[in-house]
């Protein structure tokens, strides 16, 4: 049996295994039902390179590279540890996202650019200093959207001698009252205005958090997405000292999504992150098979998503195969078709929750499926047979077809011949949230 110790997470059951894919160094499978493979790479892996991660080593967010799989994470510094980055395609349409003295407007303010180390480590951090102005202190930017669609702001700050920033949508196209304060100092929200349908502040380490807000575009027009520090208590307009500031980097915009992605570069003109693509060769259900099995991965959604895919296996124009995906209210489901034939259906109890690691496990063989988060079973269903098919590739994060995209992160897909007991699956998971750091 060769393994490359690099990997480093061959779970101890063994019995039946078929596949093993730890997604905390690379995309490669490392064992099979034939014995121990020395890192089987992916049937497709495409990954582009105008995306990014923050390292699980540095912290830092890191540019990716082009056909290698994002091995951290596209929200903040702990989710980081928790394998690899899968994406859907997203758009940044917010101009120069590190330089806010090019496009950017200025009110009774300055840039002094690349001020200090941004979240990649890099001197590219920008410091918006007040003046001796009374009013507001504050950079926009212009911005087209469609209206019903729902818009993200955000962006990354870091306090200086001002330790309050207030984001915020205004114009044709935002509702009235779009705006948040984020405390830099305590690390926490202030107060949301009406107008905003969600909103957050994610830990990004060194001081750095990136503040975020959602708002539904209620027209076809533009919007302007501004910032501005407050001199405490919430307060936006004051009289300047000419000296004071906050450092901001890294903005972002985007459109038709319900949460921030990960950060994506901008200069002149928007820039588009293709989605992820990986799968895996089942030629001959060497990996899984029709007839029984458990499936085993641990999830962390960068947000709320339904009708998002996990793991999918099934048939193009027949539903025949399995799929592990989302329900569209945000719990996780677990799917079996056999042709001609009703499926097996099962979800877990509870939505997922953003930054929230679960251990998801399925088992299914003739008559029975079962669901479980954290080794605890969730739902039964008993009334069909297990598939007669599975295609000859497994897709990850996605359906086939590359659409319907996980957003967040995967780590540790397991995959057995059998359908495991209760007892069995507890021990399982409990050990790949021991490899997560989750358990004791």
């Amino acid at each position: 049996m060769r393994l490359t110790l690099r990997h480093g997470y061959l779970p101890a059951d063994l019995d039946g295994c078929l596949f093993v894919a730890p997604l905390r160094v690379d995309a490669k499978n490392i064992y099979n039902a034939g014995g121990g493979i020395d890192a089987a790479a992916p049937a497709t892996q495409v990954v582009d390179a105008l995306g990014s991660y923050i390292d699980p080593d540095t912290g830092l967010i890191t540019p990716a590279q082009a056909n290698i799989l994002r091995i951290g994470s596209g929200i903040d510094k702990t989710s980081r540890h928790l394998g690899a980055l899968f994406e859907g395609a997203r758009t940044n349409k917010c101009l120069q996202s590190e330089d806010f003295n090019t496009t950017w407007s200025k009110t009774n303010s300055t840039i002094s650019v690349n001020a200090a180390a941004a979240p990649d480590g890099i001197l590219t951090a920008d410091k918006l200093v007040e003046d001796t102005a009374t009013g507001t202190h504050h950079v926009f930017q212009s911005i087209s959207v469609t209206s019903g669609q729902k818009i993200v702001i955000s962006v990354f700050a870091k306090k200086s001698e001002s330790s309050e920033i207030h984001l915020e949508a205004s114009g044709a196209a935002a509702p009235a009252d779009t705006n948040v304060f984020f405390d830099l100092n305590a690390g926490i929200k202030g107060t949301v205005a009406a107008g905003v349908d969600d909103s957050g502040m994610d830990d990004m380490g060194n001081g750095w958090y990136r503040c975020w807000l959602v708002f539904t575009a209620d027209a076809t027009s533009a919007f302007f997405f501004v910032v501005l520090p407050s001199s405490g208590s919430e307060t936006t307009s004051y009289t300047g000292d000419g000296s004071s500031g906050l450092y901001l980097w890294g903005a972002q915009c985007e459109e038709n999504v319900l949460f921030p992605g990960s950060y994506i570069k901008t200069t002149t003109v928007a820039v588009t992150r293709a989605a992820d693509d990986i799968d895996y060769d089942n030629t001959a259900e060497a990996n899984i098979k029709a007839a029984a099995g458990t499936i085993y991965i641990a999830c962390t959604p960068e947000g709320l998503m339904g009708d998002v895919n996990i793991l999918d296996t099934l048939t193009a124009g027949t539903v025949r195969g399995v799929v592990l995906d989302t329900s569209f209210d945000f719990k996780y489901r677990f799917r079996a078709w056999k042709a001609g034939a009703g499926g097996l259906i099962v979800n877990s109890l509870n939505p997922m929750v953003r930054g929230v690691t679960d251990v998801v496990a399925a088992t299914f063989k003739a008559n029975e499926m079962v669901i479980y988060v954290d080794g605890v079973p969730q739902n039964t269903d008993s009334s069909g047979d297990a598939p007669d098919f599975i295609r000859t590739d497994i897709f990850v994060g996605q359906s086939r077809g590359n659409s319907n995209q996980w957003v967040g992160n995967l780590a540790h897909l397991h995959i057995y011949d059998s359908a495991h007991d209760a007892a069995r699956v507890l021990a399982n998971t409990n050990e790949i949230k021991s490899w997560l750091g989750l358990v004791a």
